[in-house]
């Protein structure tokens, strides 16, 4: 590695669009979870009060690498007093703030091994765990997150673990169909010929004019459904994200299925850089008794998918259904993420140790 590399830590507590907009060329990290207009927005709703401190390492005029990182200083259960280190658009035990998932430090393609000078800068800071939530396992950040501790002697806990599921649209929508199983080919596309009896269905994306009536929609769905709805920041949220969406190349997708007017599906997505990511949907469930509304409007939209050609990828994301999970019956990809919990404080160490142990034997007298 190049000796002469430049890594600074700009502490920021107001002017944090121009250091979050200072670009990684051939960014290996994910384009939505990782680009500034997620970042910021998150920043701006759950970010008071945290002390934020980016990592950007340069050689010459090019920045290869960026670490957007933060401390939250709370007391964990009221007694234990914790210094946590941890990625924007994430926190761990203290508040609930949408999932971010795929996460990553933004580095150029090739300049994967700089990470490790933007890890042993923050050696410099205060604190006394970093947990780098919903990141991809075995990828470069992962690598040399573990690396890192390792080589300090610090315990590394897994605290998480999901699969993101994802399918492959760059072949075509005959093939894909072939390989689904039979019951989910007939929920998912067939029972199309049914719906149409029903009378006029039509889909509508309500981006950009009718934002607050599509999640009107949406909170209706989930409150019948799973007893809650999105939060006012969670929607405040999204709709900064809307916002600024041009600037970033972003394409927002809020589609809505109706039947003779009456919205029976709701599906919210981000598209960026031929990907589309699945946010969150909704249905009614009791629409028909033979017909999975829902499942219906995915197919749709997955169709959709294939027929462009900018698009390469459908993501569902990480987590799976209420009842069943239908993602893994409609991917064609799966990508592992997990939680890592990195501990530097030695009192710490020593109580996560004891807490480990004394579940062990809690499950082992079960």
């Amino acid at each position: 590695m190049n000796s002469k590399l430049q890594v600074s830590i700009v502490p920021i507590i107001n002017a944090i669009d121009p250091v979050l907009e200072n670009s990684v060329t051939d960014d290996t990290a994910d384009p939505l979870f990782n680009s500034a207009i997620w970042l910021k927005a998150w920043w701006q709703k759950w970010g008071g009060g945290f002390e934020l401190n980016i990592i950007i390492i340069r050689d010459g005029d090019d920045t290869l690498c960026k670490m957007s990182l933060y401390i939250d200083s709370f007391t964990l259960k009221n007694i234990i007093p914790i210094r946590r280190l941890q990625f924007i658009g994430t926190n761990y035990q203290h508040i609930t703030t949408p999932r971010t998932e795929y996460l990553a430090f933004s580095t150029m393609k090739g300049s994967e091994s700089s990470i490790r000078l933007g890890l042993e800068a923050l050696e410099a800071l205060k604190w006394d765990e970093f947990v780098a939530r919903d990141i991809v396992k075995d990828d470069s950040t992962d690598l040399a997150i573990t690396q890192w501790a390792k080589d300090n002697n610090w315990l590394t806990r897994v605290i998480h673990s999901d699969t993101a599921y994802s399918i492959n649209t760059t072949s075509s929508f005959e093939a894909y169909k072939k390989n689904l199983g039979s019951n989910t080919r007939l929920k998912l596309i067939n029972r199309r010929k049914l719906l149409e009896t029903l009378g006029d269905v039509a889909i509508e994306n309500y981006f950009p004019d009718r934002i607050s009536e599509f999640f009107e929609l949406l909170n209706a769905f989930h409150e019948k459904r799973w007893g809650d709805t999105f939060s006012k920041q969670t929607l405040s949220f999204h709709q900064e994200v809307m916002k600024n969406s041009q600037s970033g190349g972003l394409e927002v997708e809020l589609s809505v299925l109706t039947v003779n007017g009456v919205c029976g599906s709701v599906m919210f997505n981000y598209v960026l850089e031929g990907r589309v990511y699945n946010i969150n949907s909704g249905f009614n469930e009791s629409f028909h008794k033979k017909i999975a509304i829902g499942m219906l409007h995915f197919g749709i939209l997955i169709e959709s998918a294939f027929q462009n050609p900018k698009i390469h990828t459908f993501d569902f994301l990480a987590g799976h259904g209420k009842n069943s999970n239908y993602k893994s019956r409609l991917a064609t990809d799966t990508e592992q993420l997990h939680s890592i919990q990195l501990v530097r404080s030695y009192k710490l160490r020593l109580l996560y140790n004891i807490n480990d142990l004394f579940k062990k034997l809690k499950s082992l007298l079960k």
